[in-house]
């Protein structure tokens, strides 16, 4: 899932869409608007832990392979780019 799919699904799931999010932005120095309303936040912390995942694969890999569950062999790699 993507960052968009996740923020989506989730706001849907409640009947509500970004417009309905109070956000506070741009405040210290912040790269990510924040949510104002704490159980909400709570909410989208749990379901965000519950449901994202994150594939670190090499630049050179075709992403849709990591898309595919492809498995990536990181010691051949590593040894490919001079790393013992």
């Amino acid at each position: 899932m993507t960052s968009d799919v996740i923020v989506t699904t989730f706001l849907a799931g409640r009947g509500m869409s970004l417009a309905d999010v109070p956000l506070l932005s741009g405040q210290d120095n912040q790269v990510s608007p924040e949510i104002t309303y704490e159980i909400l936040s709570d909410a989208f912390r749990r379901y965000h832990t519950a449901v994202a995942s994150l594939d670190l694969v090499k630049n050179t890999v075709n992403l849709a392979q990591a898309n595919l569950g492809v498995e990536f062999d990181w010691k051949q790699s590593r040894q490919a780019d001079g790393f013992a």
